[in-house]
């Protein structure tokens, strides 16, 4: 049965949004219930055991106090940032192995994949140290 309590129901929505209704009891973010078109790629390659790690909680307020540090954060970390599936946190870890801790959080747009869009989104969620 579907859990239509989290959907917001007075949100206007725009051309190629996907909107997913999860199940009731169903663990999902608030960002994987209504996705851009760019972050389909990397959010639909979640396993559904890694969906349900995710907190029901407004990823914008906990970004606030708790930012993900790019040196330190594992796989799992990682995927919690917006629009970062299991295959860009790889590839940050790989880039990081490779190339050495990030000494800023701008070094992360020469990441593969990851875009000035893609780096506006995020920086307000990881840090360096």
């Amino acid at each position: 049965m579907a859990d239509t309590k989290r959907l917001n129901l007075a949100q206007k929505l725009t051309d190629q949004l996907i909107i997913y209704i999860p199940k009731k009891g169903e663990v999902v973010t608030d960002q994987e219930l209504i996705q851009a078109p760019q972050q389909i790629a990397t959010t639909s390659e979640r396993t559904p055991e890694q969906a349900s790690t995710g907190t029901s909680a407004n990823a914008s307020s906990t970004s606030d106090t708790a930012k993900i540090d790019l040196n330190q954060a594992d796989s799992t970390q990682l995927q919690t940032l917006n629009g970062i599936g299991p295959k860009k946190a790889e590839q940050i870890i790989a880039y990081r192995d490779e190339q050495g801790k990030f000494k800023q959080i701008e070094d992360l747009q020469k990441v593969g994949g990851i875009g000035p869009k893609t780096f506006e989104q995020l920086q307000s969620q990881i840090c360096v140290n």
